[in-house]
């Protein structure tokens, strides 16, 4: 499958993996806006740490850099596992045969064309 960083990209796909965690953590910022819940900016942060960590429902994301992948979209992508509260991520090395499906992927798009 292949996605980008537009607003229907990865974010979407990420977002739609994580509900779960997102939900939760999108109830406990509801609880201490509506004042349920006082707490400091600091503590804030910690808790919503402390709920990524122990999180056991969202995905576990292998970031794997295909050799045309610079690294601004390695720091792109890092900054979507953070937006999208992902809490279990990791960057591996691809495998060969992984980069043979790109390959072959990309061989078998249409081209584009243009008029003018």
């Amino acid at each position: 499958m292949e996605t980008d960083y537009s607003a229907d990209g990865i974010r979407k796909l990420l977002l739609e993996r994580n509900k779960t965690l997102a939900r939760k953590i999108d109830d406990f910022n509801k609880e201490v806006i509506s004042g349920k819940i006082v707490i400091s900016q600091d503590s804030l942060q910690g808790a919503i740490r402390h709920l990524k960590n122990v999180d056991d429902t969202g995905p576990i994301v292998l970031i794997k850099a295909y050799k045309e992948a610079n690294y601004g979209n390695f720091v792109d992508i890092l900054d979507e596992m953070n937006i999208c509260g992902i809490a279990r991520f990791t960057p591996v090395d691809i495998a060969w045969y992984e980069e043979k499906m790109v390959e072959t992927a990309k061989s078998a798009a249409p081209v584009s064309t243009s008029s003018n």
